[in-house]
């Protein structure tokens, strides 16, 4: 994952968006659990007041990302985006909702109706940010979580932006695998970079596999993005609207790629579809005696 300089680019919310909650830390009663490990910092499970919470605690060094996350998740409150509790100023502590885990891509894969559910959630939490004004920048498998009743939420806010409609974004940042041309070359950027690195999450749930261009150092890969001669291998025998929905996310033109309000509609229709198929393939229930 690489983040460096950018030109523009608001790190704070503008007036009037949200607040956060001082928590106390000694409030906190904080376990051995890892939860998940970033370049600065790591989340640990924890109490507070009983309740069951996720705590990302980071580093000096990572002081912008720690900011930039709670700054931004103050401002989004959506069922698909996991929930900000409150922070501890004095820590660097972020206090979250404890949720199930997070999503393997494996065994979603197994199930495209499942594959289905989760990309239609991340559509919504997206659609939903970009409505507010905030970009990601980081979509990846390892940044979704699950809450244990089939229910799906981004989370790592820590490389997101709140973008000025005017002036757009410039300066490589996320991660080489999934991010955008425009972002690699490091040309002015926006909200469409967010639906590219969703076109190779809709690849990596199809597939079950997290890495899209295995034969390739992410230095490599990136330089064959930006040139536009490189893409994850389609993969056979799946939904041709869904596949056609993906490789329209990761047009190397950002103005021909959808929005995420378009892309969530897409994918609601695939899915009844699918449903439906799969239900006029079900075996019919034998009749009674009396019909």
């Amino acid at each position: 994952m690489v983040d460096r300089k950018e030109e523009t680019g608001s790190l704070r919310p503008p007036a009037g968006r949200g607040q956060w909650d001082a928590i106390d830390p000694s409030a906190i009663l904080l376990s051995d659990e890892l939860l998940g490990k970033g370049a600065f910092s790591e989340v640990v499970a924890g109490l507070w007041g009983g309740t069951p919470v996720a705590v990302k605690k980071t580093e000096e060094t990572g002081v912008a990302e720690y900011h930039r996350e709670q700054e931004t998740l103050c401002a989004l409150r959506h069922p698909n985006i996991v929930l900000l509790i409150g922070i501890v100023p004095s820590h660097l502590w972020i206090v979250f909702e404890r949720l199930g885990g997070k999503v393997d891509v494996e065994k979603v894969a197994k199930n495209f109706l499942t594959v289905t559910s989760v990309a239609c959630d991340v559509a919504k939490a997206m659609a939903y940010a970009h409505s507010r004004g905030v970009i990601h920048r980081d979509i990846k498998p390892s940044n979704l979580l699950e809450d244990g009743r089939g229910v799906y939420k981004v989370s790592d806010w820590g490389l997101s932006r709140f973008v000025d409609t005017e002036r757009r974004m410039s300066g490589d940042t996320g991660t080489y695998s999934f991010m955008a041309p425009e972002v690699i070359k490091s040309e002015r950027y926006g909200f469409e970079c967010d639906v590219y690195s969703y076109g190779i999450l809709m690849w990596t749930l199809l597939t079950g596999k997290t890495v899209p261009y295995p034969l390739f150092t992410p230095e490599q890969a990136a330089d064959g993005v930006a040139r536009n001669i490189l893409r994850p291998e389609l993969p056979t025998q799946v939904n041709p609207d869904f596949t056609n929905l993906m490789q329209s996310c990761w047009d190397n033109e950002p103005s021909r790629r959808p929005d995420f309000r378009e892309i969530a509609t897409k994918i609601i229709a695939i899915d009844a579809e699918s449903k439906m198929r799969k239900k006029e393939k079900l075996p019919k229930k034998k009749s009674s005696f009396w019909g």
